[in-house]
């Protein structure tokens, strides 16, 4: 198997464009909840300022944690909700069906040939088609 220079070449260039505009993002998404204001040029490098400066605070493990046990409980809900909504249309969809069968076999008994006879006892029987 050989290896195109060019073509890895292109990949990563197009790799570094992706995780660029998504620096850029997350950049913009920072200056506009703070005062003091970031460049891409602050960041983009690995020898930059801000990741040489050792007055960052850290957290604790319990901080971990905390936050951790925040993001599952932010995703609890979320999942609750869904499920909520989930229900709802499952709920309006048997309703739906139920509506369509009483109405099908209404408009069976009005025939009495062997057919519809066949259809609703089809559709009385208990099992899942």
């Amino acid at each position: 198997m050989s290896i195109d220079g060019q073509a890895v070449g292109v990949r990563v260039s197009k790799q570094l464009g992706v995780n660029s505009s998504k620096i850029n993002r997350e950049i913009d998404e920072l200056n506009f909840y703070t005062t003091q204001k970031v460049m891409f040029s602050d960041v983009s490098s690995p020898s930059a300022a801000i990741y040489g400066n050792e007055n960052v605070p850290s957290i604790t493990i319990e901080q971990q944690k905390a936050v951790e046990m925040l993001c599952q409980l932010e995703r609890a809900e979320e999942e609750k909700e869904n499920i909520r909504t989930e229900i709802g249309k499952f709920s309006t969809n048997i309703t739906k069906q139920s509506q369509e069968i009483v109405t099908e076999i209404k408009q069976l008994t009005l025939n009495r040939d062997r057919f519809s006879k066949g259809k609703i006892m089809y559709l009385y029987s208990p099992t899942i088609h």
